[in-house]
């Protein structure tokens, strides 16, 4: 088998690949973190009585793999940009009073 210089500065292919294996765990147990982490905020938005604040929450901090801006929320909740901001405002002090 042929090696290139790189396995040779690193020391072996058994070397390489169990760096290889070691990386894919590390991304996985950060993978499984951030899941537990976005259950934990869905939980707790989820507590949110009032709806339209909950709507925003969820939109502000759980769509962050499609990032919403305020004009986006407030087509989606069907008010204006500042209305959103206000609500996500209330919204903020109500999950204040539910997180100890």
């Amino acid at each position: 088998m042929k090696y290139n210089k790189a396995y040779e500065q690193k020391g072996s292919l058994k070397h390489l690949l169990e760096d290889g294996r070691e990386l894919l765990e590390q991304l996985e147990e950060e993978r499984r973190f951030s899941e537990n982490i976005m259950r934990t905020i869905r939980d707790i938005i989820g507590k949110v009585e009032d709806p339209e604040e909950r709507e925003v929450l969820y939109c502000v901090y759980v769509t962050y793999m499609e990032p919403m801006t305020w004009e986006r929320i407030a087509d989606r909740v069907g008010c204006s940009k500042t209305r959103v901001m206000k609500i996500h405002s209330n919204a903020l002090v109500s999950l204040s009073d539910l997180i100890p």
